[in-house]
């Protein structure tokens, strides 16, 4: 089973048909044949779809591509997927199973900012999702034609009018069925998003919420009913832009409970906390740090390095990424000596250099099962946090001392000595 993850950039692309080319010709010095016809197919496969790629999507995309056994014959799998969040780093993977743990990743972080959209009309419904910082996914459109409210020639006006009832009565109801099937998995008994919006040009959008039938996972989570002048995709625009306060607002109020969370321990002195970046990076890096709270313009920075062609040669690629290695800069000053540093390395080479909120969104809870809330400075508690913090803190599992708590110590004790120094000197002078 071979998975591929592509950045959304064309010199991305290049570089990983280069590397599935050479994955090619290493393919054919695989000794068991069946093996060797099945990666080597694959391989080809996936190289021919990134030959034919003209335009990059801008989150990139994953391909997976393998052979599934069956009762009677083998059915080969190609499937290409577009990812909700950006693909930072390149990976090849090849192995038993599809390395798919990028995209559980995307989908465990989008959910708490996850919505499930339905607009509802007389002509159908469309059923989208919009996840992260994203644009909304179709994920189903349904067509129907209601009949009139008006009566037509030979048929009796009360008669006409049970018609139309019924038509839509039966409408509602089908798309409510389509609504709990798509949002709810039913096995788990739980929403697939954590809001919804129901929206639509008329009043068949208030019987769908109203409708008994609605299940409660979905009722419960509805955090706007929106009147919108059309059907179908200009509807769900209209209903997107609706809804930004409300979304808004949700994620502000989790950030606001972190941070007075965060106060309110600094206030204690429990020591579950860190603050500022040195210590922040040596708290995640000892495992101590649960949440990570960045601001969303935080000028930390990333390097992400790779080990040299004969580092790789001596240690086997997973394909996952466990080959990095990250080194986090606090300022641009401390950049420029840890590249002079890796510089003077011959073991690893830099890769790039990225944004460290960037960073902690793709990697915190992978490596160090650190979640991440990014904090936005429009609000007073995020601009008092970007001030007086830095824009970056942590909540962490126990308490905490960062060694330049030792640091601080140390100085206090020198400044103590010196002081106890000059009190001695004093005294000689006033007794003689």
């Amino acid at each position: 089973m071979v998975s591929v993850y592509v950045p959304g950039k064309m010199t991305a692309l290049a570089r990983m048909t280069k590397k599935i080319a050479d994955e090619v010709g290493i393919a054919a010095n695989i000794k068991s044949r069946l093996t060797r016809q099945r990666v080597s197919s694959a391989l080809s496969s996936i190289l021919q779809r990134l030959r034919s790629v003209r335009h990059m999507p801008e989150n990139g995309f994953a391909i997976f591509c393998g052979a599934e056994s069956g009762k009677e014959k083998e059915k080969k799998i190609l499937q290409v997927v577009y990812p909700p969040q950006p693909v930072l780093s390149p990976v090849y993977s090849c192995g038993a199973e599809f390395f798919l743990e990028p995209l559980q990743k995307m989908a465990v972080s989008d959910f708490r900012d996850s919505v499930g959209f339905a607009i509802v009309s007389g002509e159908g419904t469309l059923f989208a999702a919009l996840t992260g910082h994203g644009s909304p996914t179709t994920l189903k459109t349904t067509s129907v034609r209601l009949p009139k409210k008006h009566s037509k020639g030979g048929q009796a006006p009360l008669a006409s009018n049970m018609s139309v009832f019924n038509a839509r009565k039966a409408y509602v109801a089908k798309t409510v069925d389509e609504l709990n099937s798509l949002f709810v998995d039913r096995k788990a008994n739980k929403a697939v998003y954590a809001r919804f919006v129901i929206a639509g040009p008329g009043p068949l959008k208030n019987d769908l919420v109203e409708h008994p039938k609605l299940l409660k996972e979905i009722k419960s989570a509805i955090i706007g009913v929106h009147d919108v002048a059309y059907p179908f995709e200009n509807g769900l625009s209209e209903a997107v832009r609706l809804s930004k306060g409300a979304m808004s607002n949700i994620a502000h109020a989790r950030g606001q409970a972190l941070i007075k969370k965060l106060f309110t321990r600094i206030a204690k002195d429990n020591k579950k906390y860190s603050i500022g970046a040195r210590d922040t990076f040596e708290a995640m890096g000892e495992g101590a740090a649960t949440t990570l709270l960045i601001t969303e313009d935080a000028p930390y920075q990333t390097i992400v390095c790779e080990p040299t062609v004969a580092q790789k040669d001596s240690k086997e690629d997973t394909g996952n990424g466990s080959h990095l290695v990250f080194h986090h800069a606090v300022s641009e000053k401390d950049l420029e000596n840890k590249l002079k540093k890796i510089e003077q390395d011959k073991t690893v080479v830099v890769r790039e250099v990225v944004q460290f909120v960037d960073w902690a969104l793709d990697h915190s809870e992978r490596l160090h099962k650190c979640s991440v809330e990014v904090i936005a400075v429009r609000s007073p508690e995020g601009f008092q946090f970007k001030c007086g913090f830095g824009g970056i803190a942590t909540l962490t599992r126990y308490e905490f001392h960062p060694s330049s708590e030792d640091t601080q110590f140390v100085d206090l004790s020198d400044s103590d000595e010196s002081s106890s120094d000059d009190d001695d000197d004093d005294t000689g002078d006033i007794f003689g």
